[in-house]
């Protein structure tokens, strides 16, 4: 299988430039504001999915009633949403809709279509239209439940409920033509609710689900290399539990979240220290029966959990773990009227994105960010100019029209590379520098402009 390089365009973390001025400015700024308009769709949104570019760019799938609840795509466009590509483009009713966006910039989109035999759908946007991913069918006879994810490195997977296999977990990946089955096809021991997928940076991915076969607790389970094993046991939930999410953080430990009976149905986050599953902070995180749950994690690995709670008329709310205890991010209950589908993504900037079916807007799409209302001069970073041979091996050229301080940061937000920028044309040594993704800003007096590179 032939390797691809990407050239990313990333914002950077905001954790490595802590004490950098152009920084936001205050908390107090901060608050929950529509990203365009409110209840954007054309009519009634359900089944929806959030995803992000490298650049902090939105989009939104979701189960279209406006179009015979057929597959729809839309992105922000200027301050409006617009559509991508046609609406209503899968052949039939989509469901399990999970969307997920490429290194490159380029969005695709997982769901089952009841007109092709409930089977597995992945198309991806040419740029005109959506085609199809793969040239056979991603799943070999009706399936649900989808999880679509890349990898860091850009590897396309998807995990689902197998119905050719009990109900049980598959996970495929594509190599660029085929959709392979890693491992082996129905691995979990039972069959497999809401199933929810994320790959570490090895390019081994990891699935949590509701599992049937052990009282309906979450289980997630890991691909080792050359099997499927469960983690901490056949269970992270004590008991029964509903809408699991999952991430892993910087340094390869996943994380589970999900509505738990035993703590009166609230939301509860887990961690896999490498032995067994801890509780983040204190179990029951949310004040009431939490629904609609779904994880992120910032580049710092700080989790974030999105969910609706009854405590808040099951409008949306949001919290996160800030090393010591739980907090509530901006108001709860945030929303204009009850919210589902909620479902939450962070920027590489540290902006947590929410997008969610919105009650208060007739059942529209709505997304929504928190960040600060009155933004400073520093936060309108532009892209670098061209970085080429991106990928590079000895030298990397960069070019830029002002001039300021140009600092090189690994994936981990290490700074590795320090110097000044005076010309229109800059040389770069990178031969020292192991392979990977580095990170690219470049400070001015009074502007911003960031990029990244591939070392090979």
């Amino acid at each position: 299988m032939k390797k691809t390089f990407y050239f990313l365009v990333l914002l950077l973390p905001a954790f490595a430039y802590s004490q950098q001025s152009w920084q936001k400015s205050t908390p107090l700024g901060y608050s929950w504001k529509n990203v365009g308009n409110a209840g954007f769709s054309e009519y009634r949104a359900q089944i929806i999915s959030l995803a992000l570019d490298t650049a902090g760019q939105p989009y939104v799938a979701f189960q279209d009633w406006h179009n015979s609840e057929k597959i729809t795509v839309m992105t922000l466009k200027g301050t409006g949403w617009g559509v991508v590509g046609p609406a209503g483009f899968s052949t039939g009713k989509a469901d399990y809709i999970s969307l997920a966006v490429s290194p490159l910039g380029q969005p695709y989109v997982a769901y089952m279509d009841y007109a092709e035999g409930n089977r597995t759908k992945v198309k991806k946007f040419t740029g005109t239209v959506w085609v199809d991913v793969g040239l056979t069918g991603c799943s070999d006879g009706q399936s649900c439940y989808q999880s679509l994810k890349f990898s860091p490195a850009g590897q396309l997977f998807i995990a689902y409920t197998d119905l050719t296999q009990s109900a049980k977990v598959t996970v495929k990946k594509f190599d660029g033509t085929n959709w392979l089955t890693v491992g082996s096809a129905g691995f979990s021991a039972g069959q497999s609710n809401n199933i929810r997928l994320a790959i570490n940076t090895l390019n081994q991915p990891y699935v949590a689900f509701e599992d049937w076969a052990h009282s309906h607790k979450i289980a997630a389970m890991k691909y080792n290399g050359t099997a499927w094993e469960y983690l901490g046991g056949t269970g992270c939930s004590e008991g029964v539990a509903y809408y699991p999410g999952i991430a892993i953080d910087p340094s390869g430990y996943p994380y589970v979240a999900y509505r738990d009976e035993v703590n009166a149905n609230r939301a509860t986050l887990k961690k896999f220290n490498g032995q067994r599953w801890v509780n983040v902070g204190s179990g029951g995180i949310s004040v009431g029966l939490a629904n609609c749950i779904s994880l992120d994690l910032d580049q710092t690995g700080q989790p974030y959990v999105a969910f609706t709670d009854s405590a808040a008329s099951f409008r949306a709310t949001v919290m996160k773990y800030d090393g010591s205890k739980w907090i509530t991010v901006g108001n709860a209950g945030f929303s204009a009227g009850t919210a589902n589908y909620t479902c939450i993504a962070i920027s590489s900037a540290g902006v947590p994105y929410v997008a969610y079916s919105d009650n208060g807007n007739s059942d529209r799409a709505t997304v929504m960010k928190y960040d600060s209302v009155d933004m400073g001069i520093f936060e309108h970073g532009g892209r670098l100019g061209l970085i080429y041979p991106n990928p590079g091996q000895e030298q990397i050229t960069i070019t830029t029209n002002t001039s300021g301080s140009l600092v090189i940061h690994n994936i981990s937000g290490k700074q590795v590379l320090q110097q000044p920028v005076t010309k229109p044309t800059t040389t770069i040594d990178v031969r020292r520098l192991p392979g990977g993704v580095y990170f690219v800003r470049l400070t001015g007096d009074k502007n911003l402009s960031i990029g990244t590179f591939i070392k090979q």
